[in-house]
């Protein structure tokens, strides 16, 4: 596979900074909420056609290193990538840069495919695969 990126673009907003308008580190993964949302849909894949298909996305790790703070009013691109085909479980990475392409943050998450009928983890279905195999 070839590794799939996305970037998304958003503007700190001051509900998700502290008393001196700096973002709280919790407010990183819903960043990359965002853009992991953002990744799939560009490819044609919304997380609400997921759910209807049967399948949803649940956290079963994260991680993240804050290097330099972002503050209110800043302009962040988050980056998303996926550079490995998943089989039990998907990693994707994350970049958080300011608009000087600095770095700010970095990061990964891994879900597990979950069929909400079965209520169990499966393998991941073939709709995703397609969805996030390089096209010609």
């Amino acid at each position: 596979m070839s590794v799939l990126v996305h970037r998304t673009t958003i503007r700190v907003r001051y509900s998700e900074t502290d008393p001196m308008r700096i973002v709280h580190n919790s407010k990183y993964y819903e960043y990359f909420e965002i853009a992991r949302t953002e990744l799939l849909r560009e490819r044609g894949l919304s997380y609400d056609e997921m759910e209807k298909l049967g399948v949803t996305l649940p956290l079963v790790a994260s991680h993240a290193e804050f290097k330099k703070p972002a503050v209110y009013d800043q302009l962040l691109t988050i980056e998303s990538r996926i550079e490995e085909l998943p089989r039990s479980t998907l990693k994707i990475d994350y970049r958080v840069t300011d608009d000087d392409d600095e770095l700010l943050t970095t990061g990964y998450t891994v879900h597990a495919f979950f069929n909400m009928r079965m209520k169990r983890a499966v393998r991941p279905p073939a709709f995703f695969l397609a969805v996030i195999s390089p096209r010609s």
